[in-house]
């Protein structure tokens, strides 16, 4: 399983969920939904105020019906003998920060990828296809070709 970003996060969450899952590669993201949410809203209006900020989460908090956060950290015991993958970016600092900490946090086996531009940040050709090609390596490494 593969995510980026948002995309990281649900699939962390799916593999914490699903023990089908035997390989997980995710790309700078979060660690609950509304670390996500609020660094959304500062990257789309470049900071808010703290009112607007206050009415925001007020407002996420009503779309989810106060659903809280899934307690990812909590779970991550279940990816054990799941091996993981963590790509972080310098580009985007909070997420970086997030990701590390995620990885800090999961059991072994685990891997950890920093590179200058996260996937989603990748400008130029030569860094995506190494992108590319160290998750390529990293499902490759640790699946099989064989079905069972």
């Amino acid at each position: 399983m593969f995510g980026t970003s948002v995309g990281g996060y649900a699939a962390l969450v799916a593999a914490e969920l699903n023990p089908k899952v035997k390989a997980l590669a995710v790309d700078t993201t979060y660690t609950t939904s509304e670390q996500m949410f609020n660094l959304q809203i500062e990257h789309l209006l470049g900071g808010s105020t703290g009112l607007f900020h206050v009415l925001t989460e007020a407002e996420f908090h009503l779309a989810t019906l106060g659903g809280g956060s899934y307690a990812m950290s909590a779970n991550l015991s279940k990816l054990e003998s799941v091996p993981k993958l963590f790509v972080s970016g310098r580009d985007n600092p909070p997420l970086a920060a997030m990701t590390e900490e995620l990885y800090n946090q999961a059991p072994q086996p685990k891997q950890m990828l920093v590179l200058e531009h996260s996937e989603t940040g990748l400008a130029v050709e030569a860094e995506k296809k190494e992108f590319e090609n160290q998750i390529l390596y990293f499902f490759l490494k640790n699946l099989s070709l064989r079905a069972n």
